[in-house]
């Protein structure tokens, strides 16, 4: 696949990450966060099930071996949709989406620096660094600016929504794992 495709289908993934958090908030309100997130992966399991009986690839499962930890990803996605869930509401589904991005970016290219779980290593430029401290700019703006939270009477202050977005952030760089 060339990189124009491969870029633009992540953008594609990237609108559907977007609505993932306010979808399962919706469902988590019937079901509470937990058996949210756990529905969310039964039926990401079973599209993925139909995919793999479709393309004949279910034998590739009996050749996980001695790296048997790298099947253990799927922990990441299941904290990042739990964390998710749990912090939609306080973060809005844009600073869900920030703090994803900067923990994912930041945990990436810790990643890609060190050559760190069979990554090729890559040398840290300072378009990269300049390009993750903009990211990171852009997470404050965006989740983080006490006028974006609309403080009312009753609400909580901005120093509330640290955690929330520090746990995103968080969920993020295990998602960069992840990959």
């Amino acid at each position: 696949m060339n990189p124009e495709v491969g870029a633009a289908l992540m953008a594609l993934i990237g609108v559907l990450l977007a609505q993932q958090a306010p979808l399962n908030r919706g469902l988590s309100r019937v079901t509470g966060a937990v058996p949210a997130a756990f529905v969310n992966f039964a039926v990401g399991f079973l599209l993925l099930l139909s995919v793999c009986l479709f393309a004949g690839a279910l034998d590739g499962l009996g050749r996980i071996g001695p790296e048997w930890w790298h099947a253990l990803g799927g922990i990441s996605g299941a904290l990042y949709v739990l964390v998710g869930l749990l912090v939609v509401r306080r973060l809005g589904a844009s600073g869900v989406a920030a703090g994803a991005v900067t923990g994912q970016l930041f945990s990436s290219v810790v990643i890609d620096a060190t050559g760190a779980l069979g990554i090729e290593q890559r040398p840290l430029e300072w378009r990269v660094l300049l390009g993750a401290g903009a990211v990171l700019v852009g997470t404050y703006m965006v989740a983080g600016l006490p006028w974006r939270q609309g403080r009312r009477d009753g609400e909580l202050p901005f120093r509330a929504t640290l955690l929330p977005l520090g746990a995103m952030v968080l969920a993020g760089a295990m998602v960069g794992i992840q990959i």
